[in-house]
């Protein structure tokens, strides 16, 4: 599964070092959340049954701590493995299809990431101006900065789809970066029966 031709310049493979690596630690982001849900989780839990009182609003800060989790990670996913790629289906069809299915996924991708991202940019303008909180409550807090995530979650996630794209016909296909690549380097020979 080569790619023939010239050798990518330097420059470029740098350049695809450079956007895997910055997913990559923006992907931690979402890492820290998830620590930080499972301690407060524990947390309430613990405080409500031992002192029959929980923590405010911990509930709602699980809520929106999962919007990071979740829309953070998803760009470094699709740049290591693809959203768009199933093994059982794909193994089976020719290279010159396997090539149209990526590239017909990474232009919606592309798209469709690019237009919610849009969208979720005028929605986090919108929260900001009108200072929209989690809940009535008096110690709600304000969650435009949870609707930003979610525009940058999108944004990355349609560059992310961009330079999937851009690897497919420019740079050669890696085991960290290409699912197939991958399987075949793990099942070896046998994993082809």
């Amino acid at each position: 599964m080569e790619k023939e031709g010239k050798a990518p310049k330097p420059a470029l493979i740098r350049f695809d070092n450079g956007i895997f690596n910055t997913m990559k630690w923006i992907s931690y982001i979402s890492a820290a959340c998830l620590l930080v849900i499972t301690l407060l989780s524990t947390a309430d839990v613990m405080t409500s049954k031992l002192f029959s009182r929980s923590i405010t609003n911990a509930t709602d800060i699980v809520t929106y701590l999962n919007i990071p989790v979740v829309f953070l990670t998803a760009a470094y996913v699709q740049l290591e493995r693809g959203h768009t790629h199933i093994d059982l289906i794909y193994k089976h069809f020719p290279m010159w299809g396997q090539k149209i299915i990526h590239t017909v996924g990474n232009i919606l991708g592309v798209g469709l990431s690019a237009f919610i991202g849009y969208r979720a940019v005028l929605s986090t303008i919108q929260k900001f101006q009108i200072v929209e909180k989690s809940s009535s409550s008096a110690s709600a807090f304000i969650v435009w900065p949870f609707a930003a995530l979610i525009a940058l979650g999108f944004l990355l996630m349609a560059v992310a789809f961009l330079w999937s794209l851009v690897r497919e016909f420019v740079l050669p296909p890696r085991a960290k970066f290409d699912p197939v690549a991958a399987s075949d380097d793990i099942f070896g020979e046998e994993g082809k029966a």
